[in-house]
């Protein structure tokens, strides 16, 4: 028991669950959610009783970032060719028993249910202009949609939280370096900000440690520092596109835009999108988003290597590829084709409830 004369029971304050069990839960119902949606054959019904008045009152005043039922009833409300919202008193469900009073399997009390739920839904309005919400990319999610639009609509279109690490397969969290990563990228930014010593300002792992000591070495990391997390966000036809640049500085009289990374390897293919990051920061420089001028250099840095990589620009590529992804997502196109037989399910998050999922031996 939850509450108790209008507080919370004694016993469930002795014996709630803590922060990190409530977050869980929250995700594993998301996950729920989700299974019911890709597996219903005709739909997916989603119920709550709740204490509002009505449904449009259900989040009028900010949606709680752990009603989930408030959310999907949101998306309900703007999506009424895709979803029906049913408002009712109690459901009297119909029961066929026998003179023993046992319940018997009889075909005609679904027949019963589903008719009553007929009688109680609401007339249907008017059919709304269908409103069209612009696309929002940053270069990760264009990235992900690239390399695989399922996994785009599992993290932004359904708004599935992937699994927490200590949930995810032992391989997946062993190879991923985000918290290598954000922590370089952390001491970096403030070094550059106000100066003091690099290395006291890191709190990471070793590996970050010897990185920033070959950069302090270098004289990329003493030209003149323009602006450090410089955020932009632009128009590319109907899609907005955002972006974050690591540093923007003076190297030898010119102006660089420069993304620092800490790969353990940089494939070709990965080069090719870290190019297509960079390309966006220079088409947001070219339109004067930027500070520095509008003919900056690009310049790609590998700091597990000490390396400098330049990338020419390529306006029109970028164009290209925004228009072209954005299209499919406004259009709810997220099948996958030849281009993404490689994509790499192994190390996925979301690869124990996808169905698409590639058989990796």
């Amino acid at each position: 028991m939850k509450n108790w004369r209008g507080e919370r029971h004694p016993r469930y304050v002795e014996t709630s669950p803590g922060a990190p069990a409530v977050t869980l839960a929250v995700g594993e119902r998301r996950r729920i959610v989700y299974v019911g949606i890709t597996r219903a054959k005709d739909a997916l019904y989603v119920t709550a009783t709740r204490e509002e008045p009505s449904a449009h009152e259900v989040g009028a005043n900010g949606i709680d970032e752990h009603d989930h039922f408030a959310e999907i009833l949101s998306w309900a409300l703007a999506h009424p060719e895709s979803a029906a919202v049913v408002e009712s008193e109690q459901l009297e469900l119909p029961v066929s028993r026998l003179a023993n009073g046992q319940v018997h399997d009889d075909p005609s009390v679904v027949a019963a249910v589903l008719d009553r739920l007929e009688r109680i839904q609401p007339a249907a309005a008017a059919p709304a202009e269908a409103r069209i919400t612009p696309v929002e990319l940053s270069f990760s999610q264009l990235h992900d949609f690239e390399v695989c639009p399922v996994r785009y609509r599992f993290a932004q279109v359904w708004g599935v939280p992937a699994p927490p690490d200590e949930l995810q397969p032992r391989h997946v969290a062993a190879i991923g370096s985000t918290d290598l990563g954000a922590a370089v990228h952390e001491a970096l930014a403030a070094w550059h900000n106000t100066g003091g010593d690099l290395l006291q300002l890191y709190r990471g792992p070793e590996a970050g440690r010897e990185m920033l000591a070959r950069y302090i070495a270098l004289p990329l990391s003493g030209g003149r520092t323009l602006a450090v997390e410089a955020g932009f966000k632009m128009a590319v036809g109907g899609t907005r596109v955002r972006g974050v640049v690591d540093r923007i500085c003076e190297i030898e009289g010119k102006v660089a835009l420069i993304d620092f990374k800490t790969n353990a390897n940089l494939d070709p293919a990965l080069m090719a999108a870290y190019s297509l990051q960079l390309r966006i920061y220079g088409l947001a420089a070219h339109r004067g988003l930027l500070p520095g001028g509008r003919e900056p250099e690009l310049i790609l840095f590998d700091l597990r290597r000490g390396e400098r990589h330049r990338i020419e620009p390529d306006d029109a590529l970028v164009e290209d590829r925004v228009r072209k992804a954005s299209a499919r997502i406004a259009a709810g196109d997220f099948s996958l084709g030849p281009e993404h037989e490689q994509r790499p399910c192994k190390l996925c998050a979301y690869r124990p409830i996808c169905t698409d999922a590639r058989k990796v031996l």
